[in-house]
């Protein structure tokens, strides 16, 4: 199963990624409900805060720490602006994981597409 970092404001994403079938991630618990909505019980939140009981929850003692954590453990990353996507995208850069910025359906194809790209070529500029 293809692990995506979501990292961002937009939760429709989160949804198209779950019901593509990847395991997603995220730094927000907001995520949890339309991961669930796809389908999907199983939504991994790096961080502190609260969701329900059916996903994983990873405490970290700080936002730095969490973020190191999603992104090494993340095959692709998705940064849909807002939150923390500057830290995230700068992290993914230093340790040479595929990123894709953009929202909804289309943006999860690409990344489905970069991901494959990536395993089967490595790293690839753009």
């Amino acid at each position: 199963m293809i692990q995506m970092g979501i990292v961002g404001d937009d939760l429709e994403t989160a949804f198209f990624a779950a019901k593509r079938g990847f395991l997603v991630m995220g730094l927000d618990p907001r995520m949890d409900s339309p991961v669930r909505k796809a389908g999907v019980n199983k939504f991994v939140l790096f961080g502190d805060s609260e969701i329900l009981d059916s996903s994983i929850r990873l405490n970290f003692p700080n936002k730095a720490l969490a973020v190191a954590a999603m992104v090494d453990s993340a095959d692709i990353l998705v940064i849909t602006g807002g939150g923390d996507s500057e830290l995230v995208k700068s992290v993914a850069t230093v340790r040479h994981k595929p990123v894709v910025e953009g929202k909804g359906q289309e943006t999860v194809e690409l990344a489905a597409e970069r991901v494959v790209r990536y395993n089967l070529f490595g790293k690839k500029k753009g």
